[in-house]
């Protein structure tokens, strides 16, 4: 059918012409295309929903535009998207509803708040009919009508009953009341419920059905319009004729008109009431182009007209409804809108470069004044007197009158007025007050004044006079060019107030005087005060610095102004300004000086080169319906926030959404918004707020609002579309935004800060006042150590004579006594001032456990048995039972766990008069335990908690007759905790107290001390031999020192002499008291041995006294320990010997050594060497010098040579009498007296480059280097 319309295309362009009008030319054509955004050219149906949203169907797609943005749809069918629509493809929309129509059956509704389609039926599916084609539907109530080619079904509530006799249905509609008609082969029906009535034969085939006015418009493929009158259910023709044109779309147009898409002539504005086309929209408009094969129209809410097409897209007519007019004569007249004036009557005179122009508005009519005269009348301003007549001033004609009856008078500075020739026939303005005439002149021309009724007249020494305004009697303000006069008429006083711009018009508004200025802009002058004010609001805006004219409606309280270029509006009670002529669309010019005038309709008129404009700025300017505003897009950091993108923070479209929540990182977001605009957009502007962030609204620029580091908290993102001339709010939309509280920033985080801060205060507090009190504590305690220390050195002075006296064998038995109990005392109190500084080391934390390895029965049992012997003596019964700690040995510091036990025994025996004392011991679970029991006073149960502070003593206690320092438990406790055990007291006051102590097991020489002294793995390769005739013993020692040593032992002294003589060990560790050879004559005799004189010797015995340590001295022990000894002691001492014995070595060993430098203990050792040195120098020129010639000269075996030598220099002989040589050769080298080869032969080398390698290996450089000083 598209061809054969084609082919009368021709015919149909010239016949346009004949019987429809031309397009009206305010409208406009905007078409919309691919490169707007559509999805394709070819549209085949066209709807508008109720945001004002107008969607489209393409071939590729369902289109969403709002006047800027195309969103693109694309339904899915069993998840598989339809890439192609078809012909029959229609759209709809009822209510709040969009519903799409394929023409294969597929129906989809519009889900807002999923911004997508969903498929609620598939009638080939629910029919069974698998070449059902859908033509079109209607949409009434909950029921959807479909016509199909199989005839018409109704979808209700998911359910397809099909309503009419199969048949191929080409057309439906109704009639507004929910009663359906259609055309079935050609036939138009009538459907009542479940019966239908054929209605007409139409003889064609229906393309529409349409509902207006109470008739139905049918349109057919070649028989043109029908209508189907309800009221007297008869079938006519239209009138109209389309030219065999086929109709494809209609829709209602403006009030009385329907719009009719044609396929092949475009689209026709058809008048319903005349049956008549009363205009039309093809591509022969030329200036309002429109593709010709129509598919769909559509008139929108704003009365905007949508035409689509098959392959011309999408255009939009746009009617503008004027605000602005063009005032046009009958022949172009130059300078046409100088000055306006309307008189009293209502006629408008018009000021031109060639005269004066009267309209007369009731009769339309036009009159020319002044034209073509001799002095060629340039009128530049005009002036109406009481009587009705027009005064022109005329740019060097003077001034003309113009009479109620026509008549023209002139007056020049020839021809008189009121007695008087004008000072200048340059007259710049002309104005009327009362009964005077004031008159201004350019250039040198002075002002003068007019009186009508006496016939006076006056001139004033005011020149060049562009403007003027009259204020009062008094006052007359006059514009000039670079300053303004204000000048008193009765007595010709002025004042000149320089501006240093010209002025272009005045104005008098209120009690100001408005100035208009090319330069300055708007000002205002105060003639009381005499301020002259710029009105600042202009000053960023250079256009505002040259206005044209002005004047003042007070209706509006506004002023209107032109500058150079447009018409705006200012408020002056808001202070505001408006760009009101771009609102309008008023076309940019040049306009005139003083060329403004308000109109008694309330209409502008203004003057500009193009011509006089006028304007009704009475006219609301958004007279289209509210625009729509929605949100677009969301954004979270620079990432497009969707439903579907498996986020919590959309669940659906934005534009659907109330609130947004965001976590507390997800700070910085943007939101984007547009608006429904199809030509509104000038009149409006579009402004948002984060309430709660922002201080004030924002102008949106962008469509889009971003934000950065928002704190947490709720916000309310506030948008509104606003009149720009007005300043209302036509629309606005909110959308809440929450942004989550970081963890520690939540109520609860809050509420646990606050309870820590309390708490740490508490705690401050507390330390506080404990620091207090351990100050005055410590300094306490420094004064009692302090003085402790003072102490030990008077007792050790007062224990030193003692001792002598009593090494004194002259002593009586009585005096020995005596002198016991003296010393006995001394001891004591050496003994408590050493508790006392053992107090402060643990105060201070600088104690550390000395530890050895222990029988815990052997120690338990002799530090229990003398206060025992006090209980007793005292009358007590002392009970012990400590067998479970029978072969239970581990590592303690014996003389602080002997102060422990002593203070918990001298407490229990001290605070007990009679009953009992037991002490028990246990082994449980890697801890052994002893309990101390005793029936004495008792501790006060308010009072056991304190016990273990400083200088704190029970009441009871106090009230004894014991005495007691306080400090006796403190200390035990803590040395307890130093032990890594535990203490617990219980007790009853009157009843007896049980003090329990638990300590771990340590096995071994468990080291507890945090300073004690690494011991190096290398030491491992040195033995050691253990002497000692207790077989326990010996085992003890040979555990203890087998970690680091090779140990080997000897049961007696005898076996002991000859595995040092065997064995060589590096150490000797020996038992004094043995039987058979005695540690003490075991030590003489190999001290005395020149071949074992070198090895250190350490003597153990449980003897004390001085004689004994004596004697072990004398006979060569190099260290004495009294048993029971330290095990830590015992290897610190072993490890100092050792490290004596290297020092030595080393010093042999070292390149600079000599035996004279070295420290020798034994003086056997040092004659030694020094008898070995001595023999090698004697042969150091004999290279032919060995081990066995040294062997011989020693008197010494080759084996006892090598053991001694490496005992004690670490080296074998053969290295020995090498590094002697080479000693020599560098000394020989450093007196530069022989050569190399020279100093090689005299050490003995017979081969020097053997020599040089080997000296190089020993000083790490060559000889030659050495003797040079390298």
């Amino acid at each position: 059918m598209i061809h054969i319309a084609r082919t009368l295309l021709f015919l149909l362009i010239l016949l346009i012409p004949m019987f429809c009008k031309a397009a009206d030319a305010s409208a406009t054509v905007r078409r919309i295309g691919i490169s707007d955004g559509l999805s394709g050219d070819r549209i085949f149906s066209l709807t508008q929903d109720c945001d004002g949203f107008i969607w489209a169907v393409s071939y590729w797609g369902v289109d969403r535009f709002d006047g800027r943005i195309v969103k693109t749809y694309h339904p899915t069918h069993n998840g598989e998207i339809i890439k192609h629509f078809l012909y029959h493809t229609k759209i709809h929309s009822y209510q709040d509803k969009v519903i799409l129509g394929e023409q294969n059956g597929l129906i989809f509704e519009y889900n807002p708040k999923l911004d997508d389609f969903e498929e609620i039926a598939d009638v080939r599916k629910l029919t069974g009919e698998n070449d059902l084609i859908l033509k079109d539907f209607c949409l009434i109530g909950n029921g959807i009508y479909f016509a199909t080619n199989y005839g018409l079904y109704c979808f209700n509530c998911g359910n397809l009953q099909m309503v009419s006799q199969r048949a191929d249905i080409s057309a439906i509609g109704h009639d507004g009341k929910n009663h359906i008609y259609y055309v079935a082969d050609r036939k138009l029906i009538y459907l009542n419920g479940d019966r239908t009535l054929i209605i007409a034969e139409l003889g064609d085939v229906a393309r529409f059905i349409h509902s207006a006015r109470s008739k139905m418009y049918i349109g057919t493929n070649d028989s043109g319009l029908f209508i189907y009158d309800l009221s007297t259910q008869k079938l006519t023709q239209s009138n109209a004729r389309f030219h065999k044109c086929h109709l494809t779309a209609v829709a209602n147009g403006n009030e009385g008109e329907l719009l009719i898409g044609t396929d092949g002539a475009g689209c026709y504005v058809y008048d319903m009431t005349n049956d008549r086309i009363i205009e039309s929209y093809s591509e022969s408009m030329g200036s309002m182009p429109v593709g010709n094969a129509v598919m769909d129209v559509l008139l929108d809410r704003d009365s905007n007209i949508w035409v689509a097409t098959f392959n011309g897209a999408l255009s939009m007519i746009h009617h503008d409804n004027s605000r602005f007019s063009a005032l046009m004569a009958n022949n172009r007249i130059p300078g046409f809108g100088n000055s306006f004036l309307q008189s009293k009557n209502g006629v408008l005179w018009i000021a031109s470069d060639n005269g004066v122009l009267m309209y007369n508005p009731e009769l339309s009519e036009w009159k020319h004044y002044l034209k073509d005269r001799p002095e060629k009348s340039i009128i530049v301003s005009l002036a109406e007197d009481s009587g009705g007549n027009i005064w022109a001033a005329g740019f060097g004609s003077g001034i003309y009158r113009i009479s109620n009856e026509g008549t023209i008078s002139h007056f020049t500075t020839k021809l008189p007025l009121c007695g008087r020739v004008l000072d200048s026939d340059y007259v710049a303005v002309v104005i009327i007050d009362g009964d005077n005439l004031w008159a201004g002149s350019y250039s040198d021309g002075k002002l003068m004044r007019f009186n009508l009724k006496d016939k006076s007249s006056d001139v004033y020494d005011v020149p060049d006079v562009h403007s003027l305004t009259v204020m009062d009697s008094y006052t007359v303000i006059c514009g000039q060019s670079v300053q303004f006069t204000v000048l008193n008429p009765l007595t010709k006083d002025t004042i000149v107030i320089k501006n240093n711009v010209s002025i272009t018009d005045i104005k008098s508004i209120s009690d100001k005087v408005w100035l208009a200025t090319a330069g300055n802009g708007l000002m205002t002058y105060d003639p009381v005060c005499h301020k002259l004010s710029v009105i600042s609001l202009f000053n960023d805006n250079d256009e505002f610095k040259y206005i044209m004219a002005l004047c003042h409606s007070p209706v509006d309280s506004c002023v209107y102004f032109t500058t150079y270029k447009q018409l705006y509006k200012y408020s002056y009670i808001n202070d505001t300004v408006i760009g009101i002529g771009e609102l309008m669309g008023l076309p940019p010019a040049t306009y005139n000086e003083r060329a403004i005038e308000l109109m008694q309709s309330g209409n502008l008129l203004l003057g500009a080169s193009n011509g006089v404009t006028d304007v009704d700025i009475n006219m609301e300017l958004l007279a289209c319906s509210k625009p729509h505003i929605y949100f677009t897009e969301f954004k979270v950091a620079y990432n497009v926030i969707s439903p579907d993108d498996n986020s919590s923070i959309l669940s659906g479209s934005l534009n659907t959404t109330d609130i947004i929540r965001l976590s507390h990182n997800h700070n910085s977001f943007s939101i984007a918004f547009s608006m429904v605009d199809y030509g509104a957009s000038r009149l409006t502007k579009l402004q948002y707020m984060l309430k709660g962030f922002d201080k004030e609204w924002i102008d949106a620029t962008d469509y889009d609002a971003n934000y950065t580091n928002v704190p947490s908290g709720r916000y309310i993102f506030k948008l509104r579309l606003c009149d720009k001339n007005t300043g209302a709010v036509i629309s606005e939309r909110c959308l809440e935004i929450s942004i989550a509280k970081p963890i520690w920033a939540t109520w609860w985080m809050i509420i646990i800060y606050t309870v820590l801060f309390g708490f740490i205060v508490f705690l401050g507090v507390k330390l506080l006042k404990g620091k207090l009190r351990q100050r005055y504590s410590d300094e306490k305690m420094k004064l009692f150590t302090e003085m402790a220390h003072e102490l030990r050195t008077p007792v050790a002075l007062i224990k030193a004579p003692l001792m002598e006296l009593a090494d004194n064998k002259d002593l009586t038995d009585e005096d020995k006594a005596t002198l016991g109990i003296a010393i006995k005392n001394t001891d004591r109190l050496h003994e408590l001032t050493t508790q006392l500084m053992d107090f402060q080391k643990l105060d201070a934390k600088a104690m550390i456990l000395n530890l050895s390895t222990v029988n815990l029965l052997d120690f338990f049992a002799q530090r229990i048995s003398p206060w025992e012997y006090r209980a007793k003596r005292k009358g007590l019964v002392f009970c012990t039972d400590i067998n479970s700690l029978r072969n239970v040995f581990t590592s303690i510091d014996c003389p602080k766990m002997d102060a422990i036990i002593s203070n918990i025994l001298s407490n229990a025996v001290k605070y007990t008069s009679r009953g009992t004392i037991e002490v028990n011991a246990k082994i449980d679970d890697g801890y052994y335990s002893i309990t101390i029991k005793d029936t004495g006073i008792g501790i006060p149960a308010n009072e056991q908690r304190q016990l273990f502070k400083q200088f704190f003593r029970a009441k009871n206690a106090r009230m004894s007759n014991e005495s007691g320092s306080g400090i006796g438990l403190m200390l035990t406790h803590r040395l307890i905790e130093l032990h890594g055990g535990s203490i617990s007291i219980s007790s009853k006051e009157n009843a007896g107290t049980l003090v329990k102590l638990k300590f771990p097991i340590v096995n071994g020489d468990v080291d507890c001390c945090e300073n004690m002294d690494y011991i190096s793995p290398a030491l491992n390769d040195q033995t050691i031999l253990v002497v000692d005739d207790n077989s326990d013993m010996r085992e003890i020692l040979r555990k203890t020192l087998e970690s680091n040593y090779n140990v080997i032992v000897a049961k007696d002294g005898n076996e002991a002499m000859v595995m040092a003589v065997n064995e060589m060990p590096d150490i000797i560790v020996s038992d004094l008291m043995m039987p058979g050879l005695t540690g003490e004559e075991l030590c003489r005799k190999l001290k005395n041995d020149m071949a074992t004189s070198h090895i250190p010797f350490i003597l153990l015995t449980a003897v004390s006294d001085r004689e004994t340590k004596a004697n072990a001295f004398d006979c060569g022990a190099d260290d004495y320990m009294t048993k029971p000894f330290d095990n830590k002691e015992l290897k610190a001492r072993i490890r100092i010997h050792l490290r004596h014995s290297n020092k030595l070595k080393e010093s042999l060993q070292s390149p600079d050594g000599s035996t004279e430098d070295a420290d020798f203990i034994n003086p056997l050792d040092k004659e030694f060497m020094d008898k070995l040195t001595a023999i090698i120098n004697l042969n150091i020129e004999n290279s032919d010098y060995s081990v066995m010639s040294l062997s011989s000269d020693m008197a010494m075996s080759r084996s006892s040579l090598y053991n001694k030598l490496k005992a004690i220099a670490g080296q074998s002989p053969n290295d020995f009498i090498r590094l002697q040589r080479l000693k020599r050769a560098a000394d020989l080298l450093k007196q530069r007296r022989y050569t190399i080869m020279e100093i090689a032969i005299m050490t003995g080398f017979s081969d020097t480059k053997y020599f040089a390698t080997i000296f190089k290996k020993q000083f790490g450089v060559t000889p030659s280097s050495y003797a040079k000083g390298k």
